[in-house]
């Protein structure tokens, strides 16, 4: 419940002289408790939707609320109103009677006299104005009325009030002369709720008048024992579920907190791999470069090669003119030395053919190989 209905219900239970002085000084005169403002849940009704004439005169006796509006207000058990006109005020005066239910099935019975002018413009409002405690006022919007002494003689009650607590509250209530509705009068009912501002008859709850005697006190307890039972069961439900709702609030933000370190781990491996792809990149870069360095190397020792093969080949022909006296020359320069050098090398002319044609190409090759024989029978003559 929100805050005001529970004030209300503890005023209802544990009202005494001294919780009177205690509101009177928070509310009243401390200003501690501010004052809740009107919301317009209980508009002031238009007055063609009212009766547009009552005799508050007749509107005396004992009269019952059978169907209340408003929980906090209208729908305690027996309640049982007494009506009386003073002539000389000119006032309607009323002996109000209700019960207060308690925790055990018991009951409490609570008892207040308010007074009632009627407007000389209108005669369907009754102002219930000047108290003194909550500086209450009241006003009574007579909706529907019948005060013929018949069965479904009625008041049908709009009223709105004010007080230190709360501006704009209100209710509707249905006085009848026996304690329960009788069901002749409900579409009567029904027909002025749909003339009234937020009013529904689906909203009028019926009220217990039987007034019967008060439980015995063993059964009052043991309703008590079974009633705190429950309360605690419910109330243990309801901080269970708290709890469980702060704990998976608090693993909600723990999961979040770990999605962002993901996040925040993914997007330095993300980093991570886009620095190592820079460096591969690089790597990749220099090597391509190295090797065109390489391969530019490498072509140019080719052209070398083939230069000097050409130049071999090329100068072929100048040897063959002087081979006789080449070969003559150059076998007789070979010294006993360096014929110990070539055999210690072990090196046939077949070696030297393939040393200077992977060296020289194939014109050096077919050089020697042309003169392979010639060489070797000029070796042999030498030793």
């Amino acid at each position: 419940p929100d805050e005001i209905a529970c004030q209300i219900r503890c005023g209802d239970l544990f009202q005494t002289a001294a919780i009177d002085k205690f509101n009177d000084c928070a509310i009243t005169r401390g200003k501690c408790v501010p004052q809740r403002p009107d919301e317009s849940l209980y508009p002031i009704p238009e007055p063609t939707s009212l009766v547009q004439d009552f005799d508050m005169t007749k509107f005396t006796g004992d009269w019952y609320i059978t169907m209340g509006q408003n929980k906090l207000f209208d729908t305690f058990d027996c309640q049982l109103h007494k009506f009386s006109y003073d002539e000389t005020k000119k006032m309607l005066v009323g002996d109000l009677q209700w019960r207060v239910g308690t925790p055990d099935g018991g009951f409490i019975t609570r008892s207040a006299e308010q007074t009632f002018r009627q407007d000389q413009n209108q005669p369907s409002l009754l102002i219930n104005d000047g108290n003194e405690f909550l500086h209450y006022s009241d006003n009574w919007y007579i909706a529907s009325a019948q005060l013929e002494g018949k069965d479904t003689d009625h008041v049908f009650v709009y009223y709105r009030g004010i007080n230190d607590a709360w501006d704009g509250y209100g209710g509707a209530v249905l006085y009848t002369k026996q304690p329960t509705v009788p069901q002749s009068l409900e579409p009567t009912i029904k027909t002025a709720c749909e003339r009234l501002p937020n009013i529904k008859f689906s909203e009028l709850a019926k009220t217990n008048n039987q007034c019967g005697k008060e439980a015995p006190l063993i059964e009052r307890i043991e309703k008590l024992e079974k009633t705190t039972e429950k309360a605690i069961e419910d109330e243990g439900k309801v901080l269970v579920g708290a709890l469980e709702r702060e704990e998976e609030q608090i693993f909600e933000g723990i999961e979040e907190r770990v999605l962002q370190i993901e996040g925040e781990v993914y997007k330095d491996a993300n980093i991570n791999a886009r620095i190592g792809q820079e460096v591969v990149n690089d790597l990749a870069f220099l090597i391509k470069g190295f090797e065109r360095d390489v391969i530019g190397a490498e072509k140019e020792l080719e052209g070398y090669a083939r230069k000097l093969g050409m130049a071999i080949v090329s100068g072929e022909k100048e040897f063959v003119k002087t081979e006789s006296s080449l070969f003559k020359r150059f076998f007789n320069f070979i010294t006993r030395n360096e014929e110990k050098v070539l055999n210690e090398l072990e090196m046939d002319v077949k070696d030297v053919e393939d040393l200077l044609g992977k060296t020289f190409g194939n014109g050096a090759t077919s050089f020697i190989g042309k003169r392979s024989s010639r060489v070797t029978a000029t070796i042999a003559s030498a030793k």
